[in-house]
């Protein structure tokens, strides 16, 4: 039963695995043609506008606030055009 089992959840993964990954076969799409409107939510390329990623972190240990402070000013220092905040949670 066990082996079944374990055979069942393997096959499962795999076919999880194939239906997330497709080749398109080296088929490309071009890209939409400009109609010459913008989108209020997406700034223009260069527009010089950050973009902000909100992360929610789940508390594993006493230290976990203090790494996750730390990747954020690493990652905003190296990042000029995004503005990552953090939010630690227990």
């Amino acid at each position: 039963m066990k082996k079944f089992l374990a055979t069942l959840l393997a096959l499962v993964m795999v076919l999880s695995l194939a239906a997330c990954g497709g080749d398109k076969g080296g088929e490309t799409t071009p890209p939409p043609a400009d109609t010459g409107s913008t989108d209020a939510q997406t700034p223009p390329a260069g527009s010089g506008d950050k973009i902000d990623i909100s992360v929610i972190a789940a508390e594993y240990g006493q230290n976990t606030k203090e790494w996750w402070a730390g990747f954020q000013n690493d990652f905003n220092g190296s990042h000029d055009g995004i503005n990552l905040n953090v939010e630690v949670v227990s």
